[in-house]
């Protein structure tokens, strides 16, 4: 006796898992991200500053990152994208003194697929 569909059904059972295909998602994460304001005001100046993040040979800039409002103003720039490292993050904008923080540590997601995202709040200081 033949059964031409005992095959089939080998393959599905071979092909079924319990474990998750993939886990990593395809978005990119920024390993820091500077909120960036005036520290007398507390106004957002993130749309007016600039800065780096580096981390021994690495070096990135910050780039434009989260907006409010309309119309829309720049709150924050972010860098590093999925490189976890310790990094010197600068910030600089016209009319106001350099902000600079290091040994900002970017980690690694426990599932290895992203970094943990370092939220850091830069107050700059006008020049007098």
């Amino acid at each position: 006796m033949r059964y031409p569909a005992l095959p089939a059904i080998v393959l599905v059972a071979a092909c079924s898992t319990t474990e998750p295909v993939g886990p990593c998602t395809a978005d990119l994460r920024p390993g820091i991200v500077v909120t960036i304001r005036d520290a007398n005001t507390g106004e957002a100046v993130a749309g007016q500053a600039m800065g780096q993040v580096e981390d021994s040979r690495y070096v990135d800039s910050l780039r434009a990152y989260a907006f409010e409002g309309t119309p829309s103003v720049m709150l924050s720039r972010a860098a590093a994208f999925e490189r976890p490292g310790t990094y010197e993050v600068t910030v600089f904008a016209d009319g106001y003194q350099p902000w600079v923080r290091g040994g900002v540590r970017v980690d690694e997601t426990g599932d290895g697929c992203h970094v943990l995202t370092v939220e850091l709040e830069a107050d700059l200081e006008p020049r007098s």
